[in-house]
C-alpha cells in the first residue's frame, strides 16, 4: 500500500515518490529497459546477466519508493549503489569489442536513474562512489581492449552530469525543505492554538448560557426583595448543589447525573461528586459505565448519603461509588477496564438490637 505524502513531511514526500505516479514510473522504466536488454542479451554468453540486471533495477527502482525514512537507510543505500559497478563487471567480462554496440552498456543509463535519486534521497558520497565506480570499470574494458582510455568517460559521462545535477538538487533542496517544513508547522500550531481557543470561548458561552437559564430567575426572584417561599428556597438549595458538583466535578456534569442527582437531594439524600481526572484518560465504555452507574446508584438512593469520586489519572480503579443508608452501606468500584465490583454491608448502626 502506498503511504499518503501529506502524512509525511520529508524529501521523499516533496519528490513525490510515495505517490501512484511513482509507481507508474518505475514500471515503464523497467518494461523499456526490458526490452533493450532483451535486445542486447544476445551478445552475452550468460544471459542470464541480463536478467538479472532487470530484476536488480526494479527492486531498486521499488526499494526507492518503498524505502520510507530519509535519508535512506545505509543498508539499502549501499546494496542500491552495488548494482552500477556489479553489473558493469558481468557485462564488461563477456562483451568483446567485435560484439560492442551503441546500446551494450544500456545498463549504465538505467542504473543512472536510481544512484540520482540515492543522491537525492541523502546518500550523495555513495551515489559518486557508485558512479565513479562504474566509470572505472568501463575505462578499464576500454583500456584492455584497445577502445581507448576515453571510452568509460564517454559511456558515463552524461550520467555523470545527471548525477551532478541530482547533487546540486539535494544540497539547495534540505535547506529549503526544512523551511518549507518549519512554516507549515508554525501553521499547524497556530491552528491548532486557535481552534483550542474557539473551543474554550465556547464552551465558556454554553456554560455562561446555562448558568443564566438556570439561575438568573431565581436572581431576579431574590433582587425583588419579596420573601421566598419555602419551594423557592428549597429551589435554590438544589442550585447551589448542582452549581457546585459543576465546579467539582466537571466530567460528571451531564445532564442524567444531574438531573438523578437533583431528585435525590430533593428526597433528602446528602450527594457529594468529586473529580480528580481519571475519566480524562478512560475509553468512552468506561466513561459511559462510570456514569451510568453513579447516575443509578443516585437514582435508587432514598435517604442517607451517595459519595462518587472520579480517581486521578494513572489507577487501576477509575472511580468509587459509596452509598450509605440507615440500613446498609454500598461502595462500588469501577476500573480502567469498566469492570465494576460491588460490596454491600449492613450499617454499623443498625446491627444494634435495642435492649428492653
Amino acid at each position: 500500500m502506498i503511504d499518503d505524502p501529506f502524512r509525511h513531511r520529508d524529501i521523499p514526500a516533496i519528490l513525490g515518490l510515495r505517490s501512484s505516479a511513482a509507481w507508474t514510473v518505475v514500471v515503464f522504466v523497467v518494461a523499456a529497459y526490458v526490452v533493450v536488454a532483451v535486445r542486447n542479451s544476445e551478445i552475452l554468453p550468460y544471459p542470464i546477466v541480463a536478467a538479472l540486471a532487470i530484476v536488480s533495477i526494479a527492486a531498486g527502482g521499488f526499494a526507492l519508493v518503498f524505502a520510507k525514512s530519509d535519508p535512506l537507510p545505509l543498508s539499502v543505500a549501499l546494496a542500491l549503489s552495488a548494482i552500477g559497478p556489479v553489473f558493469a563487471v558481468l557485462y564488461s567480462v563477456q562483451i568483446e569489442p567485435g560484439e560492442l554496440r551503441s546500446s551494450a552498456t544500456w545498463y549504465v543509463n538505467a542504473v543512472t536513474f536510481i544512484i540520482c535519486f540515492t543522491a537525492l534521497r541523502g546518500r550523495i558520497l555513495l551515489a559518486w562512489l557508485s558512479m565513479g565506480s562504474m566509470a572505472a570499470v568501463l575505462t578499464w574494458w576500454g583500456v584492455h581492449h584497445g577502445e581507448g582510455f576515453d571510452f568509460g568517460f564517454w559511456r558515463t559521462i552524461f550520467s555523470a552530469n545527471l548525477l551532478l545535477l541530482a547533487t546540486i538538487l539535494a544540497f539547495t533542496m534540505r535547506p529549503v525543505a526544512r523551511t518549507i517544513f518549519a512554516l507549515q508547522e508554525g501553521a499547524l500550531q497556530r491552528a491548532a492554538e486557535q481552534a483550542s481557543t474557539t473551543a474554550i470561548l465556547e464552551e465558556r458561552d454554553q456554560r455562561l448560557q446555562r448558568l443564566d437559564d438556570l439561575v438568573r430567575p431565581l436572581l431576579e426572584r431574590i433582587a425583588s426583595g419579596e420573601p421566598l417561599s419555602a419551594a423557592e428556597r428549597e429551589e435554590c438549595r438544589l442550585i447551589e448543589g448542582q452549581l457546585r458538583d459543576s465546579l467539582r466535578a466537571r466530567s460528571l456534569a451531564v445532564s442524567p447525573i444531574q438531573r438523578s442527582a437533583k431528585d435525590a437531594r430533593r428526597r433528602g439524600v446528602d450527594v457529594v461528586l468529586l473529580d480528580d481526572g481519571g475519566l480524562s484518560g478512560a475509553s468512552t465504555e468506561t466513561v459511559s459505565r462510570v456514569r451510568g452507574t453513579i447516575s443509578s446508584t443516585l437514582d435508587n438512593a432514598r435517604e442517607g448519603r451517595v459519595t462518587a469520586r472520579v480517581l486521578p489519572v494513572g489507577r487501576e480503579t477509575v472511580a468509587t461509588i459509596l452509598s450509605t443508608s440507615n440500613e446498609y452501606t454500598t461502595r462500588i468500584t469501577i476500573d480502567r477496564h469498566g469492570e465494576t465490583v460491588m460490596n454491600s454491608e449492613r450499617t454499623a448502626a443498625s446491627n444494634i438490637v435495642p435492649q428492653a
